[in-house]
């Protein structure tokens, strides 16, 4: 499955903005080449979406990634493949603005288009679910890079969490050294073959679900072990961005290994500022404020977190509902409640309630997509509006 080749070296110290623009350089590559008149070269989205870690999410990447469909020369040049671990099937959302049959040569026309594209790929990815349980992004890393041709661009949506062999981080402990690690990996002839290639990864070390958060020592020991399997992967780039992004609570529900993580030092936050996204359908039955039994799954990951918040922690949570008349406000009642509901069902899993400083309803007026298309409704754009926010502010 995986293959043995030369290791090389990649620097391991570089700053969060220096990785985002190396991250859209990688991108935009595909750029350079339909200037030149050639098709953009493949670019492949992996995916471990287990039920420990945030849901797949283009966040922090969308506009680099609706760079790359703009500069589409040929019909299929922003086509993205998605591969998500434990699933047979691939997924395949293409970004290039069509008009008929031609790629659309208006700006304006070309970026609503992309636009409305771009919300196909969130909707897409909100959506996917692991189809195996315990997270293994070696794996899917390995049929990623086999799926992309030399050139091409593998872009890597994880916590890299790791709950398998051979690098099962529970067995691992937290004191490894992540060269030696990726070393040995080599040496036994397990890390993918992504020779020609370029590997972007996105949200290691930010855990969700049912995996407890990470101290920061932990996270970046983390980061640096996947840069050096990467590195010793013959890629032609690698690079990791841990720029903070909305997470969204994930979907997937099969049973992911927890591995223990060391107590939090003194000069370590246990509560950090951040938005969380709740969809609805984790929550509630459907168009009630009623909380479904598997409710708790989530809140009560959600409850120990904020009950490690100080006193002077300020926490809001906004419920939204899908615009399903264009001329009237929709769902105002029922965002409120579920609001509410969020609220209430926290406070009794041990959350002090005079930590919540807002609660109110947004109805469909601060909507994530525009879920009407071409003046249809669509239901798998609702269902992105469809959620409950919960915001916390550490003072």
């Amino acid at each position: 499955m995986f293959h043995k080749h030369n290791r090389q070296r990649i620097p391991t110290r570089i700053n969060s903005t220096t990785r985002i623009c190396r991250i859209a350089l990688t991108i935009l590559t595909v750029s350079m080449a339909s200037a030149c008149g050639t098709s953009a070269s493949p670019l492949t989205i992996v995916t471990t979406s287990s039920a420990a870690e945030p849901a797949p999410s283009i966040d922090g990447i969308e506009d680099l990634l609706a760079e790359r469909a703009l500069s589409s020369i040929q019909p299929g040049d922003g086509a993205v493949e998605i591969i998500t671990a434990g699933q047979d099937r691939t997924t395949t959302v293409d970004l290039t603005p069509m008009r008929n049959e031609e790629v659309e040569a208006i700006p304006e026309r070309a970026r609503h288009l992309v636009d409305a594209r771009l919300a196909d790929l969130t909707a897409t990815l909100s959506r996917l679910t692991a189809g195996t349980s315990e997270l293994d992004l070696l794996t899917v890393l390995d049929r990623g890079v086999r799926r992309t041709p030399p050139g091409g661009t593998v872009m890597v949506l994880s916590s890299g969490i790791q709950t398998v062999d051979p690098l099962n981080l529970s067995t691992l402990g937290w004191s490894f050294d992540p060269r030696q690690a990726a070393i040995d990996l080599a040496e036994r002839g397990l890390i993918p073959d992504a020779a020609g290639r370029h590997v972007s990864m996105s949200g290691i070390g930010t855990a969700l679900g049912t995996q407890p958060a990470l101290p920061r020592p932990q996270r970046q020991l983390l980061i640096e072990l996947w840069r050096e399997v990467c590195a010793a992967s013959g890629a032609e780039s690698c690079e990791i961005s841990d720029q903070e992004v909305t997470l969204t609570v994930p979907l997937a529900t099969l049973p992911v290994s927890v591995v223990a993580v060391p107590h939090l030092s003194t000069e370590e936050p246990s509560c950090r500022s951040g938005l969380i996204r709740i969809p609805d359908s984790v929550l509630f039955q459907p168009d009630t404020a009623r909380l479904l039994p598997s409710a708790d799954a989530s809140l009560s990951a959600l409850a120990r977190q904020f009950t490690a918040c100080s006193p002077g922690v300020a926490i809001r949570i906004v419920g939204h509902s899908a615009d399903v008349d264009p001329d009237r406000i929709d769902g105002e009642d029922l965002s409120e409640q579920r609001a509410y509901m969020a609220r209430n069902r926290l406070v009794e899993l041990g959350v002090p309630d005079r930590y919540f400083a807002e609660i109110r309803g947004a109805a469909d007026t601060e909507r994530r997509v525009d879920n009407h298309v071409d003046g249809q409704f669509d239901e798998a754009l609702a269902a992105m509006n469809r959620r409950v926010e919960i915001s916390v502010e550490v003072k």
